[in-house]
């Protein structure tokens, strides 16, 4: 039972590293800063505004999404470019067109890269799961200081959404 439970567990870490090669081989070489929030026991939900939160790094960076088992994100999604060094969250709102089409389901990551360099990676988030409309949103609870304006940035759908475009590009 454990060599097949080893097995399936291997077989998802390829199917991750066939996803998003870049992110697989850059996970040894770095990782500058951790993610708070979601953790693998929380989630996000569809329709909601939704929270990523990290430690502080310093350094300007983006926010991608991937789940390699939902097919409109086995390739990294950018739900935030060009994150300033003092910003440790972001909050995604309800009517982001990203997470909109991110169907109910478990498997999601985040990662954040150096901004501009998709294959500098500084942070992995621990798998979560993303739950249908109507589900009760979780809110970050920080057990830190918690975040001054400056350092909380909430994302424009309309400017996500052109940004994650322009990012698209680069990422194919």
């Amino acid at each position: 039972m454990a060599a097949i439970a080893r097995a399936a567990m291997l077989l998802l870490v390829l199917l991750f590293a066939a996803a998003a090669p870049a992110l697989a081989l850059q996970l040894n070489n770095r990782n500058l800063t951790t993610f708070l929030f979601p953790s693998p026991d929380e989630y996000w939900v569809l329709g909601a505004q939704n929270s990523a939160v990290w430690r502080s790094v310093n350094l300007s960076t983006d926010l991608f999404i991937t789940n390699p088992f939902v097919s409109a994100f086995t390739s990294p999604v950018l739900l935030s470019s060009n994150s300033p060094p003092q910003w440790i969250s972001i909050d995604i709102p309800a009517n982001n067109s990203i997470v909109a089409r991110a169907p109910p389901a478990t498997g999601y990551t985040l990662f954040l890269t150096s901004a501009g360099v998709d294959s500098d990676v500084v942070a992995v988030s621990g798998q979560f799961e993303i739950k249908p409309t109507g589900t009760t949103p979780l809110s970050p609870q920080y057990t830190r200081r918690p975040p001054s304006s400056a350092s909380r940035a909430t994302i424009p759908g309309a400017a996500l959404a052109a940004a994650a475009a322009g990012a698209a590009a680069l990422l194919l």
